[in-house]
């Protein structure tokens, strides 16, 4: 299998546009989460369960709403889901594939993206738990039970479909991270990634918002240990192979000296095949996702 040769000075943050460029760098070495909507250009990419929805309150408590698709489709009260509970939320959708679908509402272009990552058998419970608790909020075609075989069903789908996986909101809390991160072409379209461990850690150091009574909320609900009390569920055999680019992600992100992480451009073959990846492959990813942490 041919490995391709990225050097670190093209793999890392590159075609970011330089207002992107000088925003990511405002955040070299310092630990202060806010600094992240002070500045108007930043925007959240929401993957699901890694704490978005709390971090658009916060967000929102800053009157920074305006850098949250949540909080916007809210305040113009645009329709969140078809009625018929097919249609997944449109900020739960990658940047890609929500051009594709809401290609007249450009949220993200030409502003700096920032998202948060986790561990994905961490996710993947905290899903299970979510669905287990909130069973009776929505609609069981909306989010069925998580089990083995829901898992490995969706994940036949996705590895058939890939990105462009006909959407629901169930199969949209299942995608790949790194689907949100990198594009079909394999250029980052979230600019700065940062692991959830690190919000968890950040509420506890930074000013401002969180010095009030939402500090320990966003302790509890960022806690890895809020699922504990249910069942562990892992990811079946095929969701896992889909989600081990989102382990090496995770463990990049977390290993990186700087809050906001960055991530490389990939070759394209390699994301259109996510869950079909050789151990060659995965090692070279690897390589280039630490290459950037440092």
């Amino acid at each position: 299998m041919h490995v391709p040769t990225i050097s670190k000075g093209t793999a890392c943050c590159t075609r970011l546009a330089p207002a992107a460029k000088v925003a990511v760098s405002t955040l070299k070495g310092k630990l202060d989460l806010e600094l992240l909507w002070k500045d108007r250009a930043w925007v959240l990419l929401h993957i699901p369960k890694t704490g978005g929805t709390f971090i658009t309150a916060l967000m929102a408590r800053s009157n920074a709403s305006s850098q949250s698709m949540e909080s916007q489709y809210l305040n113009e009260g645009l329709e969140l889901v078809s009625r018929d509970w097919r249609e997944p939320s449109p900020w739960h959708m990658p940047p890609d594939v929500y051009m594709h679908f809401y290609s007249t509402r450009g949220f993200y272009q030409n502003r700096t993206v920032f998202c948060v990552v986790r561990e994905p058998s961490e996710r993947y419970r905290s899903e299970a738990a979510f669905r287990s608790q909130e069973r009776h909020r929505f609609p069981p075609r909306l989010f069925p039970q998580l089990t083995d075989k829901l898992g490995a069903s969706s994940a036949l789908q996705m590895l058939q479909y890939g990105r462009w996986i006909p959407p629901s909101e169930s199969l949209t809390h299942l995608q790949p991270q790194s689907w949100y991160v990198w594009n079909e072409e394999g250029l980052p379209q979230c600019h700065c990634v940062l692991p959830i461990e690190r919000l968890a850690a950040l509420a506890g150091k930074s000013e401002g918002v969180f010095r009030n009574a939402l500090r320990p909320l966003i302790l509890k609900n960022l806690s890895l240990s809020h699922v504990s009390s249910y069942r562990d569920p892992v990811p079946p055999e095929l969701l896992s192979r889909l989600y081990e680019v989102d382990t090496l992600l995770w463990a990049a992100s977390l290993a990186s000296t700087c809050l906001c992480f960055q991530p490389p451009v990939l070759p394209r073959s390699y994301i259109s095949r996510i869950g079909r990846l050789s151990n060659t492959e995965l090692a070279f990813v690897k390589a280039q996702l630490l290459d950037c942490a440092f």
